[in-house]
């Protein structure tokens, strides 16, 4: 049976995901999470885990017909495994989010809501990008045809303690951290708005709260830091003498200090008044770290 403040949360136990579940229980919402990892969280009366694949048609239509709002926060996210495996990419982050946008017009879901990117803004991210891009286009075109009642949330760069290892502060930190120095694929001066991912999860929670529907949405920081500026950051924090060689080959596949050369559908951008402090924020990665080598 639907109810009402029912939730979906498809990809549940991811980086964002995991982050999006607790903001939701905190706010009071009945969360189901489908994730095709093993569950690791708590026990709460108001959490139903279901361990399944987001390719699994019948058991999305026996989820979504349960609940009033959907996330869509689940696909491949890191840009270098989606230019290795392209077609994976396509079926996982397209091909899937169109069946779960079909459910939703077939239950009259209130909101759904789709975790993209501000790679959509540029010509890098390679097929990660590209899939963003395309699903942001048929879920607007199914909207136009089916009243489709949805929300973009591009997210920028994030970071918190429990990152994925491709993270690039995660990544940073970890390799400091182990070798006392690092070799970054770069000039340095390459610039990031980081927002932390339990800022960016209070952000995701608190579009619900109003009536907007068909908007995207920015959610980014409000610390803007070169890499340089970041890398030399964490060499003080850990007390360590600074050792960084930087290449000065820029990446191929990520934006140098802007997003903003694609134009996609216009946006509102979405920040905490109280953030977390960068310095904080890689200071709990650090203890994170130590935690898993003591």
């Amino acid at each position: 049976m639907r109810k009402k403040n029912r939730v979906l949360l498809i990809g549940g136990e991811g980086f964002l995901g995991s982050h999006i579940c607790t903001e939701l229980l905190d706010q009071g919402y009945s969360v189901i999470i489908l994730d095709i990892q093993k569950e690791t969280y708590s026990k709460n009366k108001n959490l139903t885990y279901v361990r399944g694949d987001i390719s699994d048609i019948k058991l999305l239509n026996k989820l979504i017909k349960q609940v009033s709002i959907v996330y869509h926060f689940a696909g491949i996210a890191s840009i270098e495994y989606s230019i290795k495996n392209p077609s994976t990419t396509i079926n996982q982050n397209i091909i899937n989010t169109v069946n779960i946008v079909e459910l939703c017009i077939k239950y009259k879901i209130e909101k759904f809501i789709f975790a993209s990117s501000l790679y959509v803004y540029n010509n890098f991210g390679s097929f990660y990008r590209a899939t963003k891009q395309a699903c942001e286009l048929i879920i607007q075109s199914y909207s136009e045809q089916f009243d489709l009642k949805y929300i973009f949330l591009r997210f920028g760069s994030l970071y918190g303690s429990n990152a994925q290892s491709w993270n690039g502060i995660m990544k940073y930190v970890t390799s400091i951290y182990k070798d006392k120095k690092i070799t970054y694929n770069g000039s340095g001066n390459e610039k990031r708005e980081y927002v932390h991912v339990k800022d960016a999860a209070k952000i995701s929670v608190e579009v619900l709260k109003n009536k907007v529907i068909n908007k995207a949405f920015i959610i980014t920081g409000n610390q803007n830091y070169t890499s340089k500026e970041i890398l030399k950051m964490i060499f003080e924090i850990l007390n360590l003498k600074e050792n960084i060689k930087f290449t000065n080959k820029p990446s191929e596949y990520h934006y140098y200090s802007t997003p903003y050369r694609y134009n996609p559908i216009s946006a509102n951008k979405l920040t905490v008044n109280n953030f977390r402090d960068i310095g904080q924020g890689i200071l709990e990665i650090i203890h994170k770290i130590e935690e898993k080598n003591d």
